[in-house]
């Protein structure tokens, strides 16, 4: 099982991804919908938000944009919710139910959004030094699943967070380094140098960023539970 073998020990890069790829394909309708349907659609945030910027400074009317950049904002840390919990759950001894999924993910969604505004504080206030800014982002980078699987939330999601970093610093920020270069800024690469693609071109790179962005969301949660595992022992 799964689950059992998160016990057991640290996990190597390579044993972090294959165990998500065995849960994303086992899981992959469930996946899929999460991706496509609630990632996908922030790759266009940039489009929305100078949309908003050009409808301001013509005077035109900005609500409607405003409304759609929020709606996606929402559904994209709803997205990533449902992916934490889906990966969590095949983890254990049953296959996630859709529903269950949906609904756990959505309970807890104002507590996620409350603690990614106090993570963005947090490192806004770290920003003027770009070295305790990085670190800081290592040590809370787990704050959004103790969210999701912990029943934590604000100062507290965050105090998780660090309490299961410390003691592997280094080798948690190599890991989550090499998660966020392979499978957050290669999609982000793709959608940039397709930005003046044509349509057809640029909705395919939104969909391949956002399968990668999945994908490192489901990576980045057999971390999380594999390092709470072994500091439980």
């Amino acid at each position: 099982m799964i689950g059992h073998a998160l016990h057991k020990r640290m996990l190597g890069f390579g044993e972090l991804v294959s165990t998500a790829w065995d849960i994303a394909r086992d899981n992959g309708r469930l996946f899929l919908l999460a991706t496509l349907l609630f990632l996908a659609p922030q790759e266009f945030l940039p489009d929305a938000l100078a949309s908003t910027s050009a409808a301001s400074s013509s005077g035109g009317q900005i609500a409607e944009t405003a409304a759609l950049c929020i709606v996606i904002l929402f559904a994209s840390l709803f997205g990533e919710l449902v992916l934490i919990v889906m990966a969590a759950e095949a983890t254990g001894k049953r296959r996630p139910d859709t529903g269950e999924v949906f609904r756990r993910a959505w309970g807890v969604l104002l507590w996620a959004l409350l603690t990614m505004v106090l993570f963005a504080v947090v490192i806004a206030l770290g920003a003027t030094l770009l070295i305790p800014a990085i670190l800081a982002l290592n040590a809370f980078a787990f704050s959004l699943h103790a969210v999701a699987l912990r029943a934590q939330s604000g100062s507290s999601a965050l105090r998780y967070s660090w309490e299961i970093v410390s003691g592997r610093f280094w080798r948690v920020f190599g890991i989550n380094i090499l998660t966020v270069i392979l499978f957050f800024f290669t999609g982000m690469l793709l959608s940039s140098a397709l930005d003046d693609a044509n349509p057809a071109a640029r909705v395919l790179a939104a969909a391949v960023s956002a399968l990668l962005a999945g994908f490192g969301t489901v990576v980045s949660t057999i971390f999380f539970l594999n390092l709470d595992a072994v500091r439980k022992q």
